[in-house]
């Protein structure tokens, strides 16, 4: 293309060189360094493959390398062709929209700057995540790798970035301590002459993004709704429930306000409402019932 487009005779070197400083040498680097420290950007855009080749347009350059001649002029008057080296937003081969300053051409990318403090360092101390679908590499995976904390309930991120709307009977005067927005009250609603004690809201701000850097320090056992349902446990996290406390557990199992009686109304209702622990008789009765 030189000869074509400039003459014969010459050749255009250290197009690529990424040298730096007075010397303007190449420092000792591993390949992880080369990749990560220092440098300049345009000697560090991924190379261009045969299925997907890149465009003027969506490749980062540092500069445009232009050949070319005066078609006539120059084989009327004997002169060769030129070089142009030129900056990545002169508009060449396009040019803005009609109406648009032609310079800089705004579609360009450019990458005319040094990575990092230049220098090409033989050590990285940069926290460089892995891209496990791509082709970067990096020496971290799990954001807690990098940062972390202990307690969700602590740090509620979820609940600061998605604030959620709690009904009105959540905020009492005699209650403003609390950490959980129902209570076991709020299991048998709809029978037994049971009432909506805290009526439904969206707890979608809990199910969101997960949090890579906040670990959850506390774990509830294994046991019923009001232990492990969201509403019943701490309405910041999700991450405690009081009727997770030894005093508290298992209450509807126990039962322990559950006056003795032969009959019980049965479920009704979907959701909470529904919900009941039965015992080996299919009934409705908690342990203190069957022990008195």
């Amino acid at each position: 293309m030189v000869v074509d487009q400039v003459t014969g005779g010459i050749q255009l070197v250290n197009l690529h060189h990424d040298g730096y400083g007075e010397s303007f040498e190449i420092p000792m680097q591993g390949p992880f360094t080369n990749y990560a420290v220092g440098g300049h950007q345009s000697r560090h855009v991924s190379l261009n493959t045969s299925s997907v080749l890149d465009k003027w347009y969506n490749r980062p350059e540092a500069w445009k390398l232009l050949l070319g001649t005066c078609v006539g002029y120059n084989e009327e008057h004997g002169l060769t062709g030129g070089v142009g080296l030129v900056s990545p937003d002169y508009p060449w081969p396009e040019a803005n929209e009609p109406g648009i300053l032609p310079y800089p051409m705004t579609a360009s990318q450019k990458a005319w700057l040094y990575r990092d403090f230049t220098a090409k360092r033989p050590v990285n101390i940069k926290n460089l995540l892995i891209n496990t679908g791509g082709v970067s590499i990096g020496n971290y995976t799990k954001n807690y790798e990098v940062v972390s904390t202990v307690g969700a309930f602590e740090n509620p991120r979820a609940f600061i970035e998605n604030q959620p709307t709690l009904p009105n009977t959540v905020y009492l005067a005699h209650s403003s301590s609390t950490t959980n927005v129902r209570s076991f009250l709020d299991i048998r609603r709809d029978a037994n002459s049971h009432f909506t004690f805290v009526e439904e809201y969206n707890t979608g701000y809990l199910t969101g993004t997960e949090n890579k850097s906040v670990i959850i320090s506390r774990f509830a056992a294994p046991g019923g709704i009001e232990s492990m349902g969201k509403g019943y446990l701490d309405f910041k996290s999700s991450e405690m429930s009081v009727y997770n406390s030894v005093l508290n557990r298992n209450l509807t199992v126990i039962k322990p306000s559950q006056a003795s009686t032969g009959s019980l109304s049965e479920p009704i209702g979907s959701g909470t409402a529904g919900i009941r622990v039965s015992d080996i008789h299919g009934r409705d009765f908690g342990l203190r019932s069957h022990l008195s």
